[in-house]
């Protein structure tokens, strides 16, 4: 029968995405890439998983043949099965045919030729070796070969664990002195810091206010001269009340002198001259809206001739409000910045460490480096920002080192011995439970698998003989097989001669790596 494998090559100058379109595109259910010395795609581990993920996605196995310590170590790291050579892989790998041929021993015997006379007993060894001949093929005629391909059913298994994580020591002596009185469960590993130098803004509305006026309010005051002589005003004269609010004139006026009052031509007294002058204030805003009368200064006539009233109140002024920045503004979001900075270096270290690593959030500490005010005290704004620079640093545990050192608590307790246990975990929780400043104790829940290794000498056993419908329903009742495909190669019934019978064992889930117990 065909290999039920494919060997593809890997060019020198072959990119993940060639090698993932070439295994998409192979039909066979095992596709083995043999890597030459000057290929380097495969030396990255992020290819390396990515070839892992889209084989399982296809539900196939993925086998390397590669003589480069470097791509070994890592496709084992990875879960990938590698041999360093075509001739290992094809003596040692599981998915090929059990009847495999084995290089002669003995030497072959030339034979000398027909000078002499052919003995009796010569024919008599070419009879029987006809005879056996006949005879081997008409058992095979009449029992077929047989290949049985089972796949071992997996059991997955949750276990919980203790870890002390140990902050900066890297030392055996440390990591695997004994564990916590009483428990079995408690494995350790070493903590690496992990630091970063980082921005961010708060922001918050200004409190600040600042009343600003916007138009000048609006009047007419009233002049009197009580001199023998006209004055003329000019455009711009000065008006003031009391209280020092100045209004300017819009017009220039000629204010008439003094008059004497007749009554039937008699004089009855004097009549000061007077003038209306329309005025506006000279700082906007409502300052300027005075009552009646309190326009009663004329700048700059200092005689006593003149005299200025304003009969009616001045108005039309208007005001607005700004929002400006305060001091308490500045030193509120220098608040805010101290009080949420760990926060935001904490989430800042996550985003940095790689993914699945953990990071002991407690350990994180976070030092400002200087802050940077957008607006300054008296400025007008509706927000005020505040830029930080942050340094922050913590611990992080790694989650390979995590993984490495819970694994051989997984199968500690284990007594049967025909099991076979998954070389990684995933770590489907870790939560920290207590925290000080040498170490920390993480409480992990970590997912495993294992299966029980299937016996040759039973599916022989329990398809020996038997049609296809009677030994497909006893290879059911095996709980060590999860699935299964016997391809009879005759009339329906499997051979009577286990020798006949051919028995594949695939690896369970595509590309989940196992060791042996």
């Amino acid at each position: 029968m065909p290999a039920p494998y494919k060997y593809l090559t890997v060019g020198a100058g072959d990119q993940i995405n060639a090698l993932i379109r070439r295994l998409m595109d192979s039909t066979e259910g095992v596709v083995v890439f043999e890597i030459p010395e000057d290929a380097r795609v495969l030396r990255n581990e992020v290819n390396m998983r990515l070839l892992l993920f889209y084989a399982q996605k296809e539900a196939k196995q993925v086998v390397l043949i590669s003589a480069d310590t470097a791509v070994q170590r890592l496709a084992q790291d990875c879960g990938i099965r590698v041999y360093p050579g075509r001739e290992d892989f094809e003596s040692l790998d599981v998915h090929q045919d059990g009847a495999r041929t084995a290089a002669a021993g003995g030497k072959h015997v030339r034979s000398g030729g027909f000078s002499g006379w052919i003995s009796l007993r010569s024919v008599r060894l070419s009879l029987l070796l006809a005879f056996a001949l006949l005879l081997g093929g008409f058992m095979l005629w009449m029992n077929p070969g047989a290949e049985v391909v089972v796949s071992p059913a997996v059991q997955k298994e949750v276990q919980e664990f203790q870890v002390l994580a140990r902050y900066g020591s890297a030392k055996r002596a440390d990591l695997e002195g004994p564990a916590a009185a009483g428990s079995d469960k408690m494995a350790r590993v070493a903590t690496a810091r992990v630091a970063s130098d980082f921005t961010f803004t708060e922001q918050i509305r200004a409190t600040g206010k600042k009343v600003e006026g916007i138009t000048p309010a609006k009047g007419v005051v009233t002049v009197f001269n009580q001199g023998s002589k006209s004055v003329r005003l000019p455009e711009g004269t000065v008006f003031a009340t009391g209280s020092g609010i100045r209004f300017r004139s819009l017009e220039g006026v000629v204010v008439p002198a003094v008059s004497t009052e007749y009554f039937m031509q008699v004089p009855v007294g004097l009549r000061a001259g007077q003038e209306e002058v329309n005025v506006a204030a000279m700082e906007p805003g409502t300052s300027g809206n005075v009552g009646r009368a309190r326009i009663t200064v004329l700048e700059g006539k200092t005689d006593g001739t003149l005299r200025v009233i304003n009969p009616d109140p001045t108005s039309g002024g208007e005001d607005r409000i700004a929002t400006t920045v305060t001091e308490s503004d500045l030193n509120h979001l220098k608040t805010l910045i101290e009080r949420d900075m760990e926060a935001r270096a904490a989430a800042v270290l996550k985003e940095g460490i790689a993914a699945g690593d953990y990071l002991v959030e407690p350990s994180v500490g976070a030092e400002l480096v200087g802050i940077v005010f957008g607006s300054a005290v008296g400025e007008e704004t509706e927000e005020v920002k505040a830029t930080a620079t942050v340094h922050g640093a913590g611990w992080k545990v790694e989650r390979k080192a995590l993984e490495k050192a819970v694994l051989p608590l997984y199968d500690r307790d284990r007594a049967r011995k025909d099991l076979r246990f998954s070389n990684r975990l995933i770590l489907r929780q870790i939560r920290l439970e207590s925290f000080n400043k040498q170490e920390a104790r993480l409480h992990v829940v970590a997912e495993g698998w294992y299966y029980e290794r299937v016996d040759r000498a039973k599916v022989v056993e329990a398809v020996l003989g038997k049609n296809l419908k009677a030994a497909e329903a006893r290879l059911r009742q095996l709980p060590q097989i999860s699935s299964f495909k016997i391809d009879v190669r005759g009339k329906g019934k499997l051979p009577g001669w286990d020798r006949l019978i051919s028995v594949v064992i695939r690896e369970p889930s595509p590309g989940e790596p196992f060791k042996q117990k």
